[in-house]
């Protein structure tokens, strides 16, 4: 990836997203987790998709997003996120898979926006991570008055 002429703006986004992919993780977590706790129908169920949810956050946040960020595969991957994130948002709502892969491709794409080669998979990475995340919510908040 060849970076504009504002590399230091790159720089600069790029280390600002490394120091919020934990701080995130934890939220989207606590999300993703609170509205399984809510949508179960019991105790095993609930912590299956814990489950799944902590080692989803463990790999994508703690793997595959500080690796995209230190390499020049940051569109690639962050629209492979986003899309995986739209493709998840019907069959597998309630694995919390959405908005995990979702958010991860919004902040990889954001990172990578000011690339000269990769800006637009980027930005259709920001588009469709935030289009998954706003989908997941609203399932559940279709659920919750009765849809």
């Amino acid at each position: 990836m060849t970076y504009s002429p504002t590399a230091d703006s790159f720089t600069s986004d790029q280390e600002t997203i490394r120091r919020s992919v934990l701080p995130t993780a934890g939220v989207i977590g606590v999300a993703s987790g609170l509205l399984t706790v809510w949508g179960a129908h019991d105790m095993r169920e609930t912590l299956v998709v814990l489950g799944v949810i902590v080692a989803t956050l463990a790999g994508v946040y703690g793997f595959v997003l500080p690796k995209a960020l230190s390499r020049e595969t940051a569109p690639r991957t962050a629209l492979t996120l986003s899309v995986l994130a739209v493709l998840t948002v019907l069959p597998l709502f309630w694995s919390g898979l959405p908005l995990i892969l979702g958010v991860a491709g919004v902040l990889l794409g954001y990172a990578g926006r000011t690339a000269a080669e990769g800006s637009t998979a980027c930005t259709v990475a920001v588009g469709l991570g935030a289009l998954s995340a706003v989908a997941y919510f609203g399932i559940y908040a279709m659920e919750a008055v009765g849809v």
